[in-house]
């Protein structure tokens, strides 16, 4: 994660009532929201969850999906979410300890069937997950929990960029979200880049990329904050994940 992306997240602003929404509601199966925040959950963590499995099993990308699968059932059916508080620990830590203890049992088990999510649980599948999103990252593979962490890190930067291209498809501002894209996160370490080059490349005026990265930093910044605030407790919580993932005070 570059630095260019952490210093978007801009200074502090008040906690809201609603944080971690998505796991309070995951956690009681009669909530009206409960399919949609485990859902959301399962989208959330479905990357750092299957990178996991495939570089501790070594398994290919059939197996270690099925893998992923079985797991996320566990999760839900077993109510493992309703172990979980803010006076456990943070949440990703204990999604990572759950997985070893799923992984642990598999493997006493050498479990060979298949086995399929309950209905109402999204499919890898379904989602519409390109095929090389199932590739392993480059990066060293020794410590999986250090992985574990950056998968997840690179998830909440990638909802945050979903949310982004929604807002704007919504306002008519698909071209500042593709500058935003290119120049603030796209770029490789050292590439120079300048909003000339940027405007020959989008086939749009100079002031539509200075005007409109100032509109996406600003939405992004706003969408990044929300992904992590639904997976934190605390605005201190906040301040501390945010410092120890993304190096930026809040």
């Amino acid at each position: 994660m570059s630095k260019k992306e952490t210093s978007l997240m801009g200074g502090p602003a008040p906690f809201p009532p609603t944080s971690w929404t998505i796991i309070r509601h995951g956690q009681d199966s009669r909530a009206p929201a409960y399919r949609e925040s485990i859902e959301a959950l399962y989208k959330k963590y479905w990357g750092p969850v299957y990178f996991y499995i495939r570089r501790n099993w070594k398994h290919d990308v059939e197996t270690s999906k099925d893998l992923t699968q079985s797991f996320f059932v566990a999760f839900f059916e077993k109510g493992f979410l309703k172990g979980v508080g803010a006076d456990k620990g943070r949440f990703r830590n204990f999604v990572c300890a759950a997985l070893r203890n799923f992984l642990a049992k598999e493997k006493r088990a050498a479990r060979a069937e298949k086995r399929s999510p309950r209905e109402g649980l999204v499919s890898l599948d379904d989602m519409g997950i390109e095929g090389d999103r199932f590739d392993l990252p480059a990066g060293d593979e020794d410590d999986p929990e250090r992985r574990f962490v950056e998968d997840w890190k690179r998830a909440i930067v990638e909802a945050a960029i979903e949310e982004l291209r929604s807002r704007g498809r919504k306002v008519g501002k698909d071209v500042a979200v593709e500058a935003f894209v290119a120049y603030d996160l796209d770029r490789a370490p050292g590439e120079k880049i300048t909003y000339e080059d940027l405007a020959r490349r989008l086939h749009v005026p100079v002031t539509h990329v200075t005007n409109g990265l100032h509109w996406a930093r600003g939405e992004f910044r706003d969408a990044f904050r929300a992904e992590l605030r639904e997976l934190v407790s605390s605005e201190e919580e906040l301040r501390a994940e945010a410092l120890e993932l993304f190096g930026m005070k809040l």
